[in-house]
């Protein structure tokens, strides 16, 4: 006689916790067979979802510095002021595995996705996919800090710090492991409103990004287990000036939507296409980490209301699905010299930082896309100008049905500004940090775009 559908769960659902420690063993792979063999064919396996976090707060004794100002010449932080965190969430459906990572920090350099890897292989952990979406606070660990290949001892751009690089992997390593242990049915929906006058377009222009989404993750009982956030803007309510470890907005977003929540929530937040974007803080003249704090907060409250929308409204995707597209990258092109930074960072974008962005940024690159639903994040590997940002979310959207496109920013890895062609020519901070030239941009739109357009929605068999 067939499994019933319950037996199918209880069976499928206790193997999937027993084997998660160990994703690498074929047992998983001999599930379907057996519900096959005990007499015919079975439902479709359940979608599991695991959440973790992690403090990702360097101790003292590592004298970690702060990345994102130059200004502050890589001294160590001189305190915290509130904690950094990674988060992870394992998806799982059948043989379908894919771990979401975010995590308070400037960005992540190109070394850093496959020597964690290489990590979670010899724990005996195994996933098909991986994103990596760093929220890019200017107060956390440095990007160049974890660069083994950094051997430039420039403490404008950042210097090498192998124990903190051995930090930040193995707490990577140990969120995604408790993740995949965590792993439980879970139903979903995703949600977005707009949000006028949140951020501004720091270079005068006039395109910015005011989606607020979210996807609302629910365990089968209707209790929260996780929600993925997503708003588009530089964590840089703190400036230079201010030298504590702290998440910026994005961490007090975080903090504040799963007191409101409760139950143990686990929220994640990415950025997007932040390139040039800043926040519009909701109160100007505070004190830098009490306007961080605020907006984070007061983002919160808008996420929370948003949240609420999708009460009773979640459920089983019926389009769990992941793409990688890898692509070369275009060649690597001198910045245009800055008519606005006097000193040794001027001669360094004419010497140093030349022979750096050689020595340091890969050939190639990928994008990875995740779509669960009508809920879908595409992966872009730098700091992309808003407009290019806006034109691949709604290709991707026209392309694939999916209502609730975001990018995830900055992901996997650090390569460079992006921006079009004209605001490339027409100067600026973000052009100086450009290494790919005016047609950078839009190659990599059109090759990320093209991978992400086709996650469709699969046709149902003809009968």
């Amino acid at each position: 006689m067939m499994c019933s559908e319950f037996a199918w769960f209880r069976f499928e659902h206790s193997w999937s916790n027993t084997l998660s420690t160990s994703w690498s063993t074929p047992l998983r792979w001999l599930i379907p067979w057996l519900c096959l063999l005990a007499g015919g064919p079975c439902p479709a396996a359940e979608w599991l979802v695991g959440a973790a976090r992690i403090d990702l707060t360097p101790p003292a004794s590592l004298k970690a510095a702060l990345g994102g100002y130059s200004a502050r010449l890589s001294r160590p932080a001189q305190g915290v002021h509130d904690r950094v965190w990674a988060k992870a969430l394992t998806f799982a459906e059948g043989d379908k595995r894919l771990v979401l990572v975010t995590a308070d920090v400037l960005a992540f350099p190109p070394p850093v996705k496959p020597a964690l890897r290489e990590r979670l292989e010899r724990l005996g952990i195994t996933v098909d996919e991986m994103i990596l979406l760093p929220s890019h606070t200017h107060n956390s660990i440095d990007m160049l800090a974890l660069h083994p290949g950094n051997r430039f001892q420039v403490p404008q751009l950042g210097i090498y710090h192998p124990q903190l690089y051995e930090h930040t992997l193995d707490k990577l390593a140990e969120v995604i492991q408790a993740s995949g242990r965590a792993l439980e049915p879970a139903r979903a929906v995703s949600l977005r409103q707009k949000l006028t006058g949140w951020n501004r377009n720091r270079r005068g222009g006039l395109t910015v990004d005011p989606d607020l989404t979210l996807l609302r993750i629910d365990r089968l009982d209707g209790r929260p287990l996780a929600v993925v956030a997503q708003f588009t803007a530089h964590p840089t309510l703190l400036g230079a000036s201010e030298m504590l470890f702290s998440g910026d907005w994005p961490g007090a977003l975080q903090r504040s939507l799963e007191e409101r929540i409760g139950g143990g929530v686990t929220v994640l937040y990415h950025n997007g296409a932040q390139g040039d974007l800043s926040p519009a803080p909701r109160e100007e003249k505070a004190p830098a980490y009490e306007k961080a704090e605020a907006y984070g907060r007061a983002l919160a409250q808008e996420a929370h209301a948003l949240w609420r929308e999708g009460e009773g409204q979640t459920r089983r995707p019926t389009q769990f699905a992941f793409r990688k597209t890898t692509f070369d990258l275009p060649p690597i092109v001198k910045p245009p010299a800055p008519s606005a930074s006097p000193g040794l960072f001027n001669e360094l974008l004419s010497g140093t930082l030349e022979q750096m962005v050689k020595e340091l940024l890969p050939r190639t690159s990928h994008s990875v896309a995740l779509r669960v639903d009508d809920w879908m994040i595409v992966g872009m590997p730098g700091e992309f100008a808003a407009e290019l940002g806006r034109e691949v979310k709604q290709r991707v959207a026209r392309a694939t049905g999916a209502k609730h496109v975001v990018i995830g920013g900055l992901a996997d890895e650090w390569l460079s500004y992006f921006l079009t062609e004209a605001e490339y020519v027409r100067g600026g901070y973000e052009p100086t940090l450009s290494f790919f030239g005016p047609r950078g941009g839009p190659t990599l739109v059109e090759a990320i775009t093209a991978g992400a357009s086709r996650l469709r929605p699969e046709k149902p068999e003809q009968k």
